[in-house]
């Protein structure tokens, strides 16, 4: 049985940027423990645990298709609280997740946590969203026991925190001479439909790259091909503002359109995701070295 409860309560947090969904479970809080804890169960229905939660020693799950999260800070309250920091591509903004397994007079109620500071309320609902399937892969492998968890996903995104504000990061991280320092393709040399070769950090292929668009300081979007390619995917940068900070995202979809084999359209979303995953690294040193010289 799967039920949300609360419901006003949830409304309020998603205002405040606090993501927090409710499932009841007609199952033994052993068993919901064990689901949340354990890698052989926590595999079968959200991703691949290095290994088992303990308290104090960090860990990673891995979704396997290039996403995973970093956890630190873990603190386990056996059966009934886990509680992690957790970065998405060890790059994101730190989140606190903090799971309640709260006894019923049939089973138990499960409760997920997300906070994080800075949060819109429009990222929050957004968010909810994806606890609210995930919940429910939950719900669905410890009722059956079979494999809920979904095969992989169908767009890559990422961000980084930038410790400078939105128009500064724009200005220094767009100039031509910057680009090429952490951006696989270059936007502002590169003519409209021109064959551009990605950074060494990825294999080397010819990208075709078409129909740039500029919305200073905040957003730039594009289009990539490769020659092997049945459709182009759409690659969207934004800038978005964080009080004195900024936060680089990253939004590319479109991995199940390239190709009619599954296997390729998977592997060419990883080769990408590792990419995308090494330029925020990259934008983020150059920020942090350029603040450096500037002190």
């Amino acid at each position: 049985m799967v039920r949300e409860t609360d419901i006003s309560q949830e409304e309020e947090d998603v205002t405040t940027g606090i993501v927090t969904v409710h499932v009841a479970l007609s199952a033994p809080i052993k068993q919901v423990w064990q689901a949340l804890t354990r890698p052989e169960n926590v595999s079968q229905w959200f991703g691949k645990l290095d290994a088992p939660l303990q308290s104090d020693v960090d860990n990673r799950l891995d979704f396997e298709d290039g996403d995973f999260f970093l956890l630190e800070t873990i603190k386990l309250d056996p059966p009934y609280r886990i509680a992690y920091n957790w970065r998405f591509l060890g790059l994101s903004p730190l989140n606190t997740i903090t799971w309640t397994i709260t006894p019923q007079d049939i089973g138990c109620l499960v409760t997920v946590t997300d906070q994080e500071a800075g949060r819109t309320r429009e990222e929050a609902a957004s968010l909810k969203e994806g606890w609210l399937d995930f919940t429910q892969r939950l719900v669905q492998y410890v009722i059956t026991g079979k494999r809920s968890r979904y095969d992989w996903r169908r767009e890559i995104s990422g961000s980084v925190m930038l410790a400078i504000s939105q128009q500064y990061a724009w200005n220094y991280l767009f100039a031509p001479e910057i680009q090429q320092q952490w951006l696989p393709v270059q936007l502002l040399v590169a003519p409209k439909g021109a064959a551009l070769t990605l950074s060494e950090s990825a294999e080397s292929s010819i990208t075709n790259l078409t129909d740039v668009h500029w919305e200073t300081p905040a957003r730039v979007s594009f289009h990539l091909k490769q020659a092997d390619w049945l459709n182009d995917t759409r690659c969207e940068i934004t800038l978005l503002e964080r009080q004195e900070h900024s936060l680089l995202c990253f939004d590319h979809p479109g991995w199940d359109t390239i190709s009619q084999d599954p296997s390729y359209q998977l592997q060419q979303r990883k080769r990408f995701c590792a990419l995308w995953i090494e330029s925020l690294r990259k934008a983020h040193h150059l920020i942090e070295q350029h603040r450096r010289t500037d002190a």
